[in-house]
């Protein structure tokens, strides 16, 4: 059995482990940086310790105080040549003490507010990330930051951007913005969540839990939850990989493992009819897919994907390259349009690609990690980031945007895609971060 198209055969001691589906799964993602990848944010810490809820307060308010005040009201400034507090003096001062006690409060009052519904109103104004694990939810501007749970494995923002869903060690829960509520969609006794995701309506929840060696199903679960009986989530069966909406919510698409007696059509893409449950393989391949999208009109799928010579080269450092191909869903001839890819995320209108690159180095982040800009026939392409390692980029939902996390620095930034111009987001500077960008609605 071959996992290459041209490749040589599996060890003889590992010959009978490939024969089961899952063992396979397990060989593959055991030497892959799959699982560094989705779980980095859990490294030991020994630098120090991430931003406390009061420290973030003050580098927001901080940024916020300006000479402004102080130039305006310089008459207010003490008076040396007469000690004696006049009337127009007192006022002055007293003026002042009531204006600095204002400022202060409606300053620290804007950096630890939480984000209310009239945010979702201004597109683009809410940002989802985790720091070492745990999962933030801000603005562009660092002013609005707010902490929604520790050790997080996965988390999405609903389309509506009200609405938290999350993952951990013991169960699936949503968070709603708008009345600070939580829920809990279902629990996790075995394994864990690797994936999770929003239909576009954002009425269904479709989650995946793997557990090493066993199992991995993908569920599907109604939101909100059925108050007259307890919220049982459909097992959809059998999973692999990321899970991805297609624009209508009718279809589910992920990367898949078949085995088949022809190692050329192992590989595919396969996507799941979320009303009949029924499964299409739409491509085939000799090599891994890692991960797949629809493009925001379903009319293509971008996908990593990465070619295995033999066995040997899952155990080699530099051996498993991934790039990234177009599928066109009419021609169904797909085009590589990037090399060396770790990441990518389709721009709102279709026509660009955040693209994430670098070279397989034994570990996360390549040292050469870099953010791109390209066009979804690859024939225009540059890049955006400038400190290596970057990765990581979510696009704003103009598609005028892109955060992404600068590891050199340690901290998000923003880039402006027409004038390449990069913004950290304030805050995001601890030396201890371990920073995971899940979703910019």
């Amino acid at each position: 059995m071959e996992l290459g198209g041209s490749g040589g055969r599996p060890h003889s001691s590992l010959q009978s482990s490939l024969q089961h589906p899952i063992s396979q799964l397990s060989l593959y993602n055991r030497f892959s940086n799959r699982s560094w990848l989705k779980n980095r944010s859990y490294r030991k810490k020994t630098i120090k310790p991430s931003l406390t809820e009061t420290r973030i307060a003050y580098l927001a308010s901080r940024n916020r105080i300006s000479n402004r005040y102080w130039t305006k009201n310089r008459s207010c400034r003490k008076q040396t040549t007469n000690p004696l507090l006049t009337g127009t003096r007192f006022a002055c001062l007293t003026f002042g003490f009531l204006t600095c006690v204002v400022l202060a409060f409606s300053l620290l009052g804007v950096a630890v507010q939480p984000t209310s519904a009239d945010d979702a109103k201004v597109p683009g104004n809410r940002i989802l990330f985790a720091d070492s694990g745990t999962l933030f939810v801000t603005d562009p501007y660092g002013a609005s930051l707010r902490k929604i749970a520790d050790h997080v494995y996965t988390a999405a923002l609903s389309s509506g951007t009200n609405l938290i869903a999350y993952a951990d060690i013991k169960g699936v829960y949503v968070l709603s913005l708008a009345d600070n509520r939580s829920v809990s969609i279902a629990p996790v006794t075995e394994g864990h969540v690797d994936s999770i995701a929003w239909s576009p309506d954002q009425k269904l929840l479709a989650y995946d839990v793997e557990v090493p060696k066993r199992s991995w199903n993908l569920f599907l679960a109604s939101y909100p939850p059925n108050d007259a009986s307890p919220n049982t989530p459909r097992n959809l069966g059998p999973w692999n990989g990321p899970i991805n909406f297609s624009s209508d919510g009718k279809f589910i698409l992920h990367p898949s493992f078949k085995p088949a007696e022809k190692p050329a059509e192992q590989n595919i893409l396969e996507t799941l009819n979320v009303e009949t449950r029924q499964r299409a393989t739409i491509y085939r391949s000799s090599a891994k897919i890692w991960d797949a999208k629809y493009s925001p009109d379903d009319s293509s799928i971008a996908f990593s994907i990465t070619g295995l010579d033999s066995i040997e080269d899952l155990q080699e450092c530099g051996g498993a390259v991934r790039d990234l191909w177009l599928l066109p869903l009419r021609s169904k001839r797909a085009v590589r349009i990037a090399n060396g890819v770790f990441d990518f995320d389709w721009s709102p209108d279709g026509r660009s690609l955040a693209v994430g690159t670098g070279t397989e180095d034994c570990g996360y982040p390549p040292g050469d990690g870099a953010v791109l800009i390209s066009s979804a026939d690859g024939k225009v392409q540059f890049r955006i980031s400038k400190n290596a390692p970057s990765l990581d980029a979510k696009s704003s939902p103009d598609g005028k945007k892109l955060i992404f996390v600068d590891f050199k620095a340690n901290q998000l930034v923003i880039a402006d895609v027409a004038t390449r111009t990069l913004t950290p987001v304030p805050g995001s500077n601890s030396r201890a971060s371990q920073y995971v960008i899940y979703d910019w609605k």
